[in-house]
């Protein structure tokens, strides 16, 4: 987690112009229930579509399982954020690290996930458009 925060924090700050106003944010970390594992995921991008995915996969005492970060290029916000959950996905099952709980704060993702369509329909979509000739 350490790892993503300091990736994202280098790309925000690269392109940081000041702000005069400031709203403190106090974000706490859940836990997962007993028998799972919880695993949080983010991604950030700038404004030539390069950035960064990140997640770390933890148990429900909050020790640090196994974490992973990458450099991405994406066309979207919510096609990084998808790339973050496929990669934190790939690790979990590589890991046999189940059940498991997601934490993003895309709420895209969480709408394709609560609604139950899969992430692999939008990239589809997404692809499937990128080639439409109109």
């Amino acid at each position: 987690m350490v790892n993503t925060q300091a990736i994202e924090f280098k790309l925000l700050a690269s392109n940081y112009k000041g702000t005069t106003h400031k709203t403190p944010v106090h974000i706490k970390w859940y836990p997962p229930p007993s028998h799972k594992y919880k695993l949080n995921i983010d991604a950030s991008m700038d404004k030539h579509n390069t950035g960064g995915i990140g997640g770390v996969i933890r148990n429900n005492g909050g020790d640090w399982i196994i974490g992973f970060f990458n450099r991405i290029k994406a066309h979207n916000s919510t096609r990084a954020e998808l790339q973050a959950l496929q990669a934190g996905l790939n690790l979990a099952y590589e890991q046999r690290l189940a059940p498991l709980e997601i934490d993003t704060d895309s709420t895209d993702i969480i709408k394709l996930l609560q609604h139950n369509i899969s992430p692999m329909q939008v990239l589809v979509e997404e692809i499937e458009e990128s080639n439409d000739p109109a």
